[in-house]
């Protein structure tokens, strides 16, 4: 497969730290967006990869502007 799959992360806590290194594995997958109530978590995940990616702290506003193909949801499972 020669075009990446386009990917968002929503929620940068804790279990995002164990999603986005696998992810970053893959050779045909581009994390396109981080969101997270709090920036700071996410300016904290974005700063730890190194991703050029941006940030929202909305998501239906991250889908409606990224129109990513595939998205990991890390938030708490009581959310």
């Amino acid at each position: 497969m020669d075009r990446k799959i386009r990917v968002c992360i929503i929620g940068c806590g804790v279990i995002s730290g164990n999603h986005i290194p696998s992810l970053l594995r893959l050779k045909n997958v581009e994390i396109v967006a981080l969101c997270d109530v709090k920036t700071e978590k996410a300016e904290a995940r974005k700063e730890q990869f190194s991703l050029d990616c941006p940030i929202y702290t909305d998501y239906l506003t991250m889908l409606d502007e990224v129109k990513p193909e595939v998205i990991h949801i890390c938030t708490p499972h009581y959310l």
